[in-house]
């Protein structure tokens, strides 16, 4: 075939349409909607490498040094408006793209969002008489014959073919591998992943390769549910909420953490055999791909790191497992969702079973601390969350198994949606922690403990002692 069958290149997040924004009044909350789609295999064959491409590296610098944004207005702009009558010849359509356009890095942003802008589903295609045009491989796209990393390629592929690129020139390969789609479950095994197929690009310019992932830029599920989860605690809230099965819908988006994404991160979400488009000094295998945790975008923007065992399966030893993280953004607040999936429990859970207040939130001066607690055995899901202002971030999602019940396993007395021990709250209100660094303090019975602080502000303090079974008001005189 012509070199419309080459590979393709980059793209970037389209603007999401008035009509496909996401408000918090949708199927279901947001906490868990942003899904990656599954990537339809394409039934043409294109070619992954060309002859005369620069072999595989790692980038030498991360998307941070190279990229921002703020500074690429204009050249949005410009491609976003394009006439759709330049559709109709790759020639045409590249020479509108490139007016004026200085380095490599603009042109590759201006082929990204002119893609990310085209409302492919809902277009025009009455004109189209020919497949080896932009507006005729967006009419496969309609009929499932195409895919967003090959049309991306071949725009690419004629940019280069029309300003006589050398080896130094935009270079675009498709990568083919696995992804963390819907399709994906967290604590997926080697023989459960077969269903994961995506594919992804690589382009070569300014002496290096990069990382772009257009389809999860510009498209996502929203409201997606398996159908056999049961929310049993949000934040200490009591729920036992089923979540019914719901096959979501797809919504254009703007992602811009899939254009340049750095490959460190991306090896959490998508995997290749082919260890050298991985592009990390380091590869990783299919096992390692599958044992890391489930790392949402936020995870790495918001620079989280897991302090406690980096697995996406944990085991509970006596009814009891221990999840810790350090959170280099103070201005965040940890929170977490704990799902009991009833499938793979083999055991339907009591409408009247009641888990809040077995999780424990605790800080200290470097890490969050969650030890969970199961009263009743099953397999659950636990869903580490961030929450800054109003909004609210999924960060990493594991796996728990809990063969049997812990004995003699009593609620806490309380679980504050802010946690336990020294916060940015506090820290905010100008008090320091003096006496005790860490939000869970042993004591003995009949033993006085003393707790003290700094302060820097004129801040009125509240204090009360909560137990189970005694109340606030005895409690008063122990203080």
């Amino acid at each position: 075939m012509g070199f419309f069958n080459s590979k393709l290149l980059a793209q970037i997040p389209a603007p999401i349409n008035e009509d496909d924004t996401v408000s918090n009044d949708d199927e279901t909350e947001l906490a868990s909607d942003f899904l990656h789609e599954i990537v339809i295999e394409e039934p043409i064959e294109v070619s992954v490498f060309l002859p005369g491409y620069q072999k595989p590296f790692p980038p030498p610098s991360s998307k941070e040094d190279i990229f921002n944004k703020d500074d690429n207005e204009s050249i949005d702009s410009q491609a976003r408006n394009v006439s759709d009558e330049k559709t109709y010849s790759y020639r045409e359509l590249i020479d509108s793209l490139m007016t004026d356009l200085g380095t490599d890095l603009e042109k590759l942003r201006a082929i990204f969002v002119w893609l990310g802008h085209q409302d492919i589903e809902n277009g025009d295609y009455s004109k189209v008489t020919s497949s080896e045009t932009p507006k005729g491989y967006m009419k496969l796209m309609t009929e499932k014959k195409g895919r967003y990393a090959s049309f991306s390629r071949c725009c690419v592929g004629w940019y280069s073919r029309i300003f006589d690129f050398s080896a130094a020139g935009l270079q675009c390969v498709i990568i083919n591998g696995k992804g963390k789609s819907i399709a994906y479950q967290v604590g997926m095994t080697e023989e459960e992943c077969h269903s994961l197929h995506i594919t992804w690009n690589a382009v070569f310019f300014g002496g290096c390769w990069r990382l772009v992932f257009p389809h999860w830029a510009y498209k996502a599920r929203v409201g997606y549910s398996e159908g056999y989860f049961v929310k049993v605690e949000e934040g200490g809230k009591v729920m036992t909420k089923r979540i019914p099965a719901f096959p979501g819908r797809s919504v254009r988006c703007l992602n811009e953490y899939y254009f340049l994404t750095n490959p460190e991160e991306l090896i959490f979400m998508c995997f290749t055999d082919e260890t050298e488009w991985q592009l990390l000094k380091s590869p990783w295998t299919l096992q390692m791909f599958l044992d890391v945790p489930y790392c949402e975008q936020s995870f790495f923007e918001e620079k989280v790191e897991i302090t406690s065992e980096s697995s996406c399966r944990i085991y509970t030893v006596d009814g009891e497992c221990t999840l810790s993280f350090r959170e280099n953004n103070k201005e965040m607040l940890f929170t977490y969702v704990l799902y009991y999936n009833e499938k793979e429990s083999k055991t339907p859970i009591s409408e009247n079973f009641q888990l809040h207040r077995y999780v424990c939130m605790s800080y200290n001066e470097s890490d969050v601390q969650f030890k969970v607690r199961f009263p009743q055995a099953g397999i659950y899901k636990f869903q580490l969350a961030g929450r800054r202002s109003s909004s609210k971030l999924k960060l990493c999602t594991f796996k728990i198994f809990r063969k049997e019940a812990k004995e003699n396993c009593k609620p806490l007395p309380v679980t504050p949606s802010i946690g336990f021990g020294p916060t940015f709250e506090m820290e905010n209100a100008g008090i320091t922690a003096i006496s005790h660094k860490s939000g869970i303090v042993p004591i003995k019975a009949c033993k006085e403990i003393k707790h003290s602080f700094s302060m820097d502000n004129n801040v009125r303090i509240e204090i009360e002692l909560i137990h189970n079974t005694i109340s606030k008001e005895e409690l008063r005189s122990c203080i």
